[in-house]
Order: structure tokens, then sequence, then C-alpha cells
């Protein structure tokens, strides 16, 4: 089914300009002679017109032109008008030359009309009697006027499509320099973030494991009560929790990059307390056993 965005996209100028381009190739192969195929092949150079996507220069041609269609419009209406009416009288002038009839019809006085109000004269056809001299006179200084006044209009039409592609460029050059701040900016700031979440996770274990290690001390030494045999294994308890904590902070040092590398950290660590809590248990109870 076609639908809304396949139809625009069918429409664009540049795919009608693919489609244009590759109807010579079809119509070769269908036909194997044909009088026009090679003014066919002509239209394989419309090709050329796919470049204005990458030029700036014929985009603003292409956005004056169809802001300017109505002028435009206009004076190809008024330049028919003239081609016409001046075809007819200078055929109808020149109809009874004796010498040479150039003009056989208005339609093929035309091309004269054509060539002399764009004020180019190939000279191919002239008209040699007085009165078509002066209509050819009339016809020139008509096309210079014609031409002359959308002129202004379309000029400034261009310059405001100009400044428009301008400022365009340099807003888009802006937006991209301000989105690659944004980002810059951003990851400092994540990064800033990581290393002072690191710093607090390094700072608050260490008081953790300095902590432990003093609250183990005094329990032992509560727990021995003066025996230094029994003193000994609590001691070393004490410092396998220490030891333990050191591992366990260097192991996670380097990984624990965000909040729950912190969060990881610390429940090893209280781990390791409890362990320290069961050591220091079972050798109250063994010193008890020996008391008894």
């Amino acid at each position: 089914m076609l639908t809304t965005e396949k139809l625009v996209f069918v429409c664009r100028t540049l795919n009608i300009i693919d489609l244009i381009s590759i109807i010579p190739t079809w119509v070769s192969l269908g036909v194997k002679e044909f009088s026009w195929g090679s003014l066919l092949r002509v239209l394989r150079v419309l090709r050329v017109f796919k470049l204005a996507r990458h030029s700036g220069g014929l985009q603003v041609l292409a956005e004056t032109a169809i802001a300017a269609r109505n002028e435009l419009f206009q004076v190809f209406f008024c330049f028919s008008i003239l081609v016409i009416l001046f075809a007819a009288v200078v055929y109808y002038t020149e109809e009874q030359d004796p010498i040479e009839p150039h003009f056989q019809s208005i339609p093929h006085s035309m091309w004269w009309a054509v060539i002399t109000l764009c004020t180019i004269g190939y000279g191919d056809m002239v008209p040699n009697t007085g009165l078509g001299q002066a209509v050819g006179a009339m016809a020139c200084v008509s096309g210079v006027v014609m031409v002359a006044l959308p002129i202004s209009v379309i000029s400034s039409t261009f310059t405001a499509k100009f400044q428009e592609h301008t400022e365009r460029k340099k807003l888009l050059e802006a937006q991209a320099a301000r989105v690659k701040d944004t980002k810059a900016r951003d990851q400092r700031e994540s990064q800033k973030s990581m290393d002072s979440q690191n710093e607090g996770t390094g700072t608050f274990v260490r008081k953790l494991q300095s902590a432990w290690v003093r609250r183990s001390s005094k329990t032992s030494s509560k727990l021995v009560g003066g025996r230094t045999g029994a003193r000994a294994p609590t001691t070393g308890n004490a410092g396998n929790a220490s030891q333990s904590l050191d591992m366990v902070w260097s192991g996670e040092a380097e990984n624990h990059e965000n909040v729950g590398g912190s969060i990881n950290v610390f429940q090893r660590a209280l781990s390791v307390g409890a362990a320290a809590r069961t050591d220091a248990e079972n050798a109250r109870r063994s010193s008890l056993g020996d008391g008894g």
C-alpha cells in the first residue's frame, strides 16, 4: 500500500530525475529502431542536477526560483504574448515582400520574434520593408524593458535566500559546536563524580578497617582476662581481620568505579567483621573451657 511517506519520497525532484534518466535504457531494450533514441539519451545528463545536494550555490538558486515563481510566471506570460503579437505583425508587414519573403507563416515568424525580443539577432530572418524594420525595432526595445522589470524583484529574492542560507549554515555550525562542548563537559563531570565516589569509598573502607582493628584488640583483651596464651589466638584473629580488610580494599580499589562497587566493598567488609567476631567468640569459649 502506498503510504504518504512513500508518495513523498517518489515525488522528490531528485528521484524524478533518476526516473527520467533511466527511460532511454528501457526504451532501447523494448524498441530496436527508434528515431528519437538519440534524443532520449540526452535525458541521462539530467543526473548532473543531483550535484545540487552538495552545492550550496545551486540550492540557493533553486530556492530563489521557487520563491520568485510568481514573478517568473508573469515574465513568461508577458513574453509569450509579445512573441505572438510581434510574430503576427511582422508576418503581415512582410507578407508582400517581393525581394525575399522570410516570414512564411505566423508560427514560422515566432522564431524571429523570440530572437529579437531576447536581443540576440542571428540574422537568418530579417525584415526588408521599412514597416517591418520598425516592428523589429519595437520588438528589441520591448524585450529589453520586459526583462529588466522583474530583475530587481528576483535579485532581492536571491539576496534574501542567500542570507537565509548563510545564517542557517552558521546556526548548524554553532549547534554542532555546542553539542561537542556539552559532551565534553558531561564527560568531565562524570569523570569527576566517579573520582569523588572512588575517593569517598576508599576513605570509608580505611576508617572501617581502623575502627574494626581497634575494636578487635579491645575485645581480645577483655576475653582473655590477662592470659597470654588465650590472647594470642584472638590477637591473631584481629590481625586476620585487618589483613582481610586489606585484601578486600586492595582487590576492589581498581574495580569500584560506581556506587554498586562501593556497596560491594562494604558488604565484604561486614562479612569479614562477622567472621572476626565468630573467631573472637570461639576464643572466649576456649579460654573459659581451659579455666574450668
